[in-house]
């Protein structure tokens, strides 16, 4: 929206104190509001909400904004309709039905140049006679990739449309790529081919799938450029490849499957020295790889013998302010030594799944006792996992 456009504006002097406000702040005020693209909305608008429009009758509107901000004052429908951010976060499902396939299209018209969030849904539901009827939609999207800021690809089946994706060329304005849901090795092979000649300049972060989720899909991506990878692979291979150029990391989260992870010879180390955040299911990966600038570490399982080695080798021991251990049953006294040997951590939260015998020995060396040592003494947030009953002077730790 232009100046001139706010400008022509006309505020009524008998109007609400709200409408006293400047467009630009009100056009502020309704990206906040604006609901961000997860999984499973609602896809079915209500029969009680109507739309009219200069050059249509009145016709079914989705719910929620940006689409009711229009229906609330003439002043408000002029600044939501001139926004473009405001229709700039697509959901094109394979199920959607036609009258939700032109609101889409209206969206894309009404978000103008605007940078694209965009999540695409493969439903289960859906068949390949029914994707022809989606295609045009989807090949509207696909025609303003050049706007596409993120992209999140969401499979609950094996039909998809590859044709569309066949020849992206270049995504200048992509920062993130997403996947989940459940897919097939068939496709997996599919989108290899598809990113390996993308140029993607801008891409910082890859969610390759979700924690405790199927194989993440090997793509051909930019890999020095990240600064976010998360990603499932059982084959650890997959995630030292991926790493060994990746160096340029900032957050990271590595799951390696029910299984967690399996030894496949010497895979050496790789160095990360950017890290600040790390997810890791299977601790006893830590050992391939070095974070000399790790803040926060969240390990699940009961590996941790190999945390403390491995913050000693990356000498980031003594800059830790963050651990977390999830669905820990170590033994305590290996949840103790860790503790003694992080003292600058400043936030902890322990899921411990061990016997009571065992949660009083920790609860024990986590309050502060005369004449002892301090554990963690900068601690200044403690978050518990309650399975077993914990002692009730975890209380007043």
């Amino acid at each position: 929206m232009s100046h001139s456009d706010f400008a022509n504006l006309e505020i009524s002097p008998r109007a609400a104190p709200i409408s006293s406000l400047f467009p630009e702040i009100l056009c502020q005020i309704f990206t906040l509001v604006i609901p961000p693209l997860k999984p499973d909305p609602p896809l079915l608008p209500p029969s009680s909400l109507l739309e009219s429009d200069d050059d249509a009758e009145g016709h079914l509107i989705p719910p929620g904004p940006p689409w009711v901000l229009g229906q609330v004052c003439g002043q408000w429908r002029a600044i939501a309709l001139a926004y473009g951010p405001l229709w700039s976060s697509i959901l094109l499902s394979t199920c959607c039905d036609i009258q939700q396939r032109r609101f889409i299209e209206r969206q894309l018209d009404r978000a103008g140049t605007s940078p694209l969030n965009v999540l695409l849904r493969f439903t289960s539901f859906s068949d390949f006679d029914h994707l022809k009827h989606v295609l045009p939609t989807f090949n509207k999207i696909v025609e303003r990739r050049a706007q596409w800021r993120s992209l999140h690809l969401e499979f609950h089946c094996a039909h998809w449309p590859p044709a569309a994706f066949a020849h992206l060329g270049s995504l200048p304005m992509l920062q993130e790529l997403r996947f989940s849901g459940r897919g097939t090795p068939e496709m997996e092979k599919d989108w290899e081919r598809v990113f390996q000649d993308v140029d993607m300049p801008n891409l910082r972060h890859a969610i390759l799938g979700e924690a405790k989720s199927e194989p993440s899909p090997i793509v051909m991506l930019p890999w020095d450029q990240l600064t976010v990878y998360k990603a499932t692979y059982t084959d650890p291979l997959t995630h030292f490849a991926n790493l060994s150029t990746a160096t340029n990391l900032v957050e990271c989260d590595l799951d390696f499957g029910e299984l967690g992870f399996q030894p496949v010879g010497d895979l050496g180390v790789v160095t990360l020295p950017h890290l600040r955040r790390l997810v890791i299911t299977s601790a006893s990966f830590l050992p391939h790889f070095l974070a000399p600038a790790l803040e926060d570490i969240n390990v699940h399982g009961d590996q941790i013998e190999h945390v403390l080695p491995f913050l000693n080798r990356s000498q980031s021991a003594e800059t830790l302010k963050k651990l977390t251990l999830f669905m820990c049953d170590a033994a305590a006294s290996e949840v103790i030594v860790v503790l003694h040997h992080t003292t600058t951590l400043i936030w902890l939260a322990i899921d411990f799944l061990g016997p009571q015998t065992e949660t009083a020995l920790l609860v024990e060396a986590l309050c502060i006792q005369a004449n002892e040592s301090i554990v963690c003494p900068r601690l200044t947030s403690l978050s518990w996992g309650d399975r077993c009953n914990t002692d009730e002077r975890v209380r007043s730790v």
